[in-house]
């Protein structure tokens, strides 16, 4: 087991540091490589002295194998990320601790939304199921289930922020990491987007599952020994 588990720690910083390789290396493939940030900073005042200047100031001006060690020293022994030139705070690790909790957050409330209705829902599928509801359930399902997300993310905002509603079209940038809770009229519209993706995974999957689990022989030894419907759904299926 210990074996096992140092191998895969091994592993994991292999990948990492390849992670870190490749990414550092995309800035090379840009119109300007490595200046591209001097010529995206000076944007109007793009002069041979502000570009000059700027590199020499960030160590862009640098052969490619030191900017790679420091890139990497930097981060395995002081947690520097680096700057980011677009957006605000610079410093990358403050760009993630801004946005991190955000998405822990939406990614949770939607988990327990689509957990809340998906599960429910595919028991009652599976219980009336070849019936109307089941029908009509399992061909909405298909439809969520096969149209990718930015599609529903588009077909909301035109429902609900464009054309009625007026609800906002995107979470408010550069606030506190938790706006959701004391401002969450923003988030509405990501967080459906996000759960009727889950909804129609996990309904279809219990609605499977519980189908598998009626046919099985302690059900019907359950409803011989007179179990209500309840009991056998909720006591013995459900489990």
């Amino acid at each position: 087991m210990l074996y096992y588990i140092v191998r895969r720690l091994i592993q994991g910083l292999f990948v990492f540091v390849v992670v870190l390789i490749f990414s550092f290396s995309l800035q090379y493939f840009l119109p300007h490589g490595a200046l591209n940030p001097a010529f995206l900073v000076c944007a109007q005042h793009q002069t041979i002295g502000c570009i000059q200047s700027f590199a020499t100031k960030y160590g862009l001006n640098q052969p490619y194998f030191v900017r790679l060690w420091q890139y990497i020293w930097g981060v395995f022994v002081h947690q520097n990320l680096g700057l980011s030139f677009h957006d605000s705070p610079p410093q990358v690790t403050g760009i993630l601790r801004l946005y991190i909790p955000r998405t822990f957050w939406l990614a949770f409330s939607s988990l327990l939304l689509s957990v809340l209705i998906g599960l429910p829902v595919g028991i009652y599928q599976a219980w009336r199921r070849n019936r109307p509801f089941d029908y009509v359930a399992t061909g909405i399902t298909f439809i969520m289930y096969s149209t990718p997300a930015f599609v529903i993310g588009f077909l909301l905002l035109d429902a609900f922020a464009i054309n009625s509603f007026h609800l906002p079209d995107s979470p408010p940038s550069g606030v506190h990491p938790w706006a959701m809770f004391t401002d969450p009229k923003g988030f509405i519209l990501p967080v459906v987007t996000l759960t009727a993706l889950s909804i129609a995974f996990l309904s279809r999957f219990m609605r499977s599952s519980v189908i598998d689990v009626l046919v099985q022989d302690f059900i019907r030894t359950a409803r011989a020994k007179g179990c209500s419907t309840r009991q056998v759904l909720f006591r013995h299926t459900f489990r």
